[in-house]
Order: C-alpha cells, then structure tokens, then sequence
C-alpha cells in the first residue's frame, strides 16, 4: 500500500491531463488545509489540559492561555486557507 501511495501521485503526473492533476494538487491541498484547523481545534481547543502540547509548552512559557494560542493558531489557519483558495481559485 505505501510503494503504491508513493507511486500514484508521480503515475498521475506522467500519464494524466493537466487538467485532472490540477483538480487532484487542488483537491490534496484542500483536504491538508481542513485538516490543520481540524487538528487545532481538536488537540487545543477541545482538550486545552494537554501538557503535551505545543499551545500548553507556550502558555507556560508566556503566560497567555492555551486557549488563546489555539484560537490565534485556528484564526491564521482559516485566514491562510482563505488566502490559498483564493489563489488557486484564480490561477489558470
């Protein structure tokens, strides 16, 4: 499964349009893009005890609250998503 995970994407590249790799770049872009504010919310905001996390080290570091950080971190995310869709939404 992993040689064939690794091999697909350099497959896609070779033999497919440019136009369906371009849906597929966009499409795995997407997905990375929801699945960092997912994992923020998931990790910092719904469990902000967690001493192993990163928002938890910085609040002790700071004394800014791990909420704080997760949400900062949640706000540049959806802004950085927004930015990036708008860009691949204009590109040709």
């Amino acid at each position: 499964f992993s040689l064939a995970a690794a091999l697909a994407p350099g497959a896609c590249g070779l033999w497919l349009s440019h136009r369906v790799n371009d849906f597929l770049l966009k499409t795995i872009g997407l997905t990375s893009l929801f699945y960092a504010v997912l994992d923020i919310r998931d990790d910092i905001l719904a469990r902000p005890h967690l001493v192993e996390s990163d928002a938890a080290r910085l609040a002790a570091m700071t004394g800014i609250p791990t909420l704080v950080w997760g949400g900062l971190w949640m706000v540049l995310a959806v802004v950085a998503a927004g930015v990036f869709l708008r860009s691949a939404a204009r590109a040709r």
